[in-house]
């Protein structure tokens, strides 16, 4: 579609197409940094965008001002059932309100499916609270109650924290003492579980580095992971995505730690620490007794950064992330279904190695959390 004027009204056509020059780049950065809520720089988009520039799709809405619309997709590689997929994680659905109420969004978003075909991508899959038109105008599958975050108290409270909710000091101390005693009802907590999962014995079996040792570590262990949940869907953790998405990200400093048992990867996580808060991105593990040594090492870590909130966001019917979910719980917090991130998927193509794809529809398969996200929060 290109842009026509007509002589008579001036109405304009606006064109849908994938960018092509560096002046639609601008304009597109330009477009993005007035509409969405997080930063969104040169730097930010050569990294989001560019890194994996030949199957990156990056489609638009132009007018004569230059872009009014955006429909990306992100390529990110999935596993399951000892197969790998091409996968494209739609990002930047947005509009100028001009255009909006006009057919325009799934126009693009077909523009931009088709380019994702092109480009190798079977499957695109979202976090979007739009459940509605994804399901009834796109036809993608919604797990409408899938994703919760856990959040918790797990640091000493610190006065500076109380600021940003109050300026009245009274309630920012009557604040403090409450989580004061928040804070020692977790100290508890936390003692408790420590005994109970044998840590200071425990701990002595495993080897911790804050680096992977080799890049097939991580394969071995998903494929021991994929043993035990027999249609696990879930992130290919290669060199190159884990370069991009975690050591190469713009917006986050992540904290590794990685488990080694007798020379095996038994189990890793990956964290981000802000000024009085930690948001966990993944937490995987083999066993129990790895899971129970790595929450507590967590736990010294987390209270080493001198923080208060902690968060874990994950799909709360996958059996793994249940069981985080249910260890976590354990040292006291809160759990509630996010509801502005359901998760929703659709497959554009068959599957050769998997005939049989109706497992994809059952949420329980997808291994889901932060990492997932576009790499913002988590």
């Amino acid at each position: 579609m290109s842009i026509t004027t007509d002589p008579n009204t001036h109405t304009e056509t606006p064109e849908l197409k994938p960018i092509g020059s560096q002046s639609e780049i601008d304009s597109t950065v330009a477009f993005l940094q007035s509409t969405i809520s997080h930063p969104m720089t040169k730097e930010i988009w050569e990294w989001e965008f560019n890194t994996f520039k030949d199957s990156t799709v990056l489609t638009i809405l132009k007018d004569q001002e230059g872009t009014a619309g955006t429909q990306f997709m992100l390529p990110v590689k999935l596993n399951f059932r000892n197969q790998e997929i091409l996968s494209g994680k739609c990002e930047n659905s947005y509009f100028h309100d001009k255009y909006r109420g006009k057919g325009l969004f799934e126009k693009l978003f077909q523009t931009a499916v088709d380019d994702a075909i092109g480009k190798s991508m079977k499957l695109l899959w979202a976090f979007t609270p739009a459940t509605k038109v994804y399901e009834k105008k796109l036809g993608y599958t919604v797990f409408q109650d899938s994703m919760f975050t856990f959040s918790s108290f797990f640091g000493r409270p610190d006065m500076g924290y109380f600021k940003k909710f109050s300026a009245n000091k009274v309630k920012r101390l009557l604040k403090y003492l409450y989580y004061s005693l928040k804070f020692t009802s977790f100290g508890f907590r936390y003692r408790s579980f420590r005994a109970k999962a044998n840590y200071d014995e425990y701990v002595k079996k495993y080897t911790i580095q804050d680096s992977l040792g080799r890049p097939e570590d991580m394969t071995s262990l998903y494929a021991g992971l994929r043993a035990q949940y027999k249609d696990l869907i879930h992130l290919n953790m290669n060199k190159d995505y884990m370069d991009w998405r975690v050591s190469g990200n713009v917006n986050l400093s992540y904290i590794t730690k990685y488990f080694y048992r007798n020379g095996e990867l038994a189990g890793y996580y990956i964290m981000t620490a802000k000024e009085f808060s930690v948001n966990l991105s993944d937490f995987t593990y083999v066993s129990p007794e790895t899971a129970g040594v790595m929450l507590c090492h967590l736990v010294e870590e987390v209270l080493k950064l001198r923080v208060m909130e902690f968060n874990y966001f994950a799909n709360i019917e996958n059996g793994l992330n249940q069981q985080t979910f249910n260890l976590l719980r354990q040292l006291g917090g809160q759990l509630t279904k996010t509801t502005s991130m359901p998760f929703v998927f659709r497959l554009y193509s068959d599957l050769s190695s998997a005939p049989d794809t109706s497992f994809f529809d059952l949420p329980q398969n997808w291994y889901l959390n932060g990492l997932w996200t576009e790499g913002f929060n988590y």
